[in-house]
């Protein structure tokens, strides 16, 4: 889930993994200047901009 107000984006993530800390991490993307690019660092974006 996320939110946003004119200074800031909110991100909440639940962590379900039952060793938490190993090996996780959460990657966040801001397409700043709305080009949609196709893909971002090797990774496959879908249409709406979240990663796939």
């Amino acid at each position: 889930m996320w939110m946003w107000d004119s200074k800031r984006v909110y991100l909440l993530v639940e962590v379900t993994d039952d060793k938490k800390l190993t090996n996780d991490s959460v990657e966040v993307y801001f397409d700043a200047d709305n080009s949609k690019m196709e893909k971002r660092g090797g990774a496959a974006a879908d249409p709406t901009g979240r990663i796939c």
